[in-house]
């Protein structure tokens, strides 16, 4: 079985931000690729030629990423 799973890495751990079905002492694979921030996921996403268009999209609720 193969799943992504995102995870925060703090004082040499790993913890996953979302539960997942594995049982405990599990011996699994860790693959490290660093997550990219909103921002650079998303970037060249939005061919506006002014500042201003590109403010309103970034305003307007209907883009909004809820909760994260």
């Amino acid at each position: 079985m193969s799943k992504t799973v995102e995870a925060i890495y703090e004082n040499g751990v790993f913890r996953p931000i979302s539960s997942v079905a594995i049982k405990d002492h599990a011996i699994v694979r860790l693959i490290i690729e660093e997550a990219k921030g909103v921002a650079a996921a998303s970037s060249g996403m939005i061919s506006a030629r002014s500042k201003e268009a590109v403010n309103r999209i970034a305003l307007d609720p209907e883009f909004s990423p809820g909760e994260v």
